[in-house]
């Protein structure tokens, strides 16, 4: 009909939110100060969750596209900012879960404590086979893993490509800050040279 689809709509009972040019905002906090500001997940699906809206809330007030340093810096001088971490499922990493005291409420005693999240506590494990090893340890570093490498020798995969994960395998969900290991390969065993006389 022309017209072009703008703010929240739902459909089939989930929430999703158009910005003016009737794109399906992703992966990021969507709404206005009239509407409400809540997360978009990355199929689009608008959270609904209290928790949730408040958090977004608080970021696109207080700290929209700032660091924790830069909001400490903007209430240097009227309001003292601690902030501590915790694990979400939900609440993307470094977005703000949670603060007492609640937005709109009276600063207590001076002080602003807001809660970090620090991603999901549970990470799915990527594929991670035939790529380097540099490359595939990167990829669980940024996941919250921690990376241990051994190597072994391999006629199948050249050297510095990971051959497999040595207890796990791909999907397996994994506790944040927990060591993985890598199977790397060293290249093809080296012939015997004490084979001939």
């Amino acid at each position: 009909n022309g017209h072009v689809r703008k703010g929240y709509l739902t459909v089939d009972g989930l929430l999703y939110y158009y910005n003016a040019a009737g794109q399906l905002k992703k992966h990021t906090i969507v709404g206005s100060k009239a509407e409400g500001y809540t997360y978009a997940d990355k199929n689009g699906v608008c959270c609904v969750s209290e928790e949730i809206r408040l958090a977004a809330n608080f970021m696109m007030v207080h700290g929209t596209g700032k660091t924790l340093e830069e909001v400490k810096a903007a209430y240097k001088g009227t309001l003292k900012v601690e902030s501590d971490g915790d694990y979400s499922d939900d609440i993307p990493k470094g977005m703000v879960i949670r603060q007492e005291p609640p937005a709109g409420s009276p600063d207590s005693n001076g002080v602003l404590c807001i809660c970090i999240s620090k991603g999901p506590r549970m990470v799915a494990l990527p594929e991670v086979v035939g790529k380097s090893s540099k490359v595939a340890a990167e990829e669980l570093t940024e996941l919250g893993l921690v990376v241990r490498q051994e190597v072994e020798f391999s006629s199948e995969y050249t050297e510095g490509k990971v051959i497999r994960y040595e207890d796990n395998k791909a999907g397996d969900k994994i506790e944040t800050d927990k060591e993985i290991v890598l199977i790397v390969s060293r290249g093809p065993e080296p012939a015997d040279s004490d084979s001939y006389e």
